[in-house]
C-alpha cells in the first residue's frame, strides 16, 4: 500500500506539486476558463436548438389539428348530405373516436417529449 503522505490518489507526489511553476498554474486557470466557456456555449446552443424544435413542433401540431378538424367537419357534411349514407352509426362513431384518440395520443407523446418540465 502506498504511503498516503507521499502520494495523492491522482498519482502526483508532493515534490512534483512543489515544482509547479506560476506559468503552469496560469495555463491551468486559462484551460479551466476555456472549458467553462465551452460548456456554457454548448449549453446555450442546446437551449436554442430545443427552442427551435419546440417552435417547429408548435406549428406542426397546429397544422395537424387544423387538418384533422377540417376532415372531421368534411365527413360530417358528407354524412349530412347523404353522400356517406352507407355508413352505419356505429361505423361513424368508431371513425370519429379512433381518429380523435390517434391524433390526441400522438400529440400528447410529442408534447410530453419536447416540453419537459425541468
Amino acid at each position: 500500500m502506498p504511503n498516503v503522505d507521499k502520494q495523492f490518489s491522482a498519482g502526483l507526489h508532493f515534490e512534483e506539486i512543489r515544482n509547479i511553476s506560476g506559468a503552469d498554474l496560469n495555463q491551468a486557470k486559462t484551460l479551466e476558463i476555456a472549458v467553462k466557456e465551452a460548456a456554457h456555449y454548448f449549453d446555450t446552443k442546446q437551449k436554442q436548438d430545443n427552442l427551435f424544435r419546440q417552435k417547429i413542433t408548435y406549428w406542426w401540431i397546429l397544422v395537424t389539428v387544423t387538418v384533422w378538424l377540417m376532415m372531421i367537419v368534411g365527413v360530417v357534411f358528407l354524412i349530412g348530405f347523404g353522400m356517406m349514407a352507407h355508413l352505419s352509426d356505429g361505423a361513424i362513431i368508431t371513425l370519429f373516436a379512433t381518429t380523435t384518440a390517434n391524433v390526441i395520443g400522438m400529440l400528447w407523446l410529442v408534447i410530453k417529449y419536447l416540453f419537459k418540465s425541468s
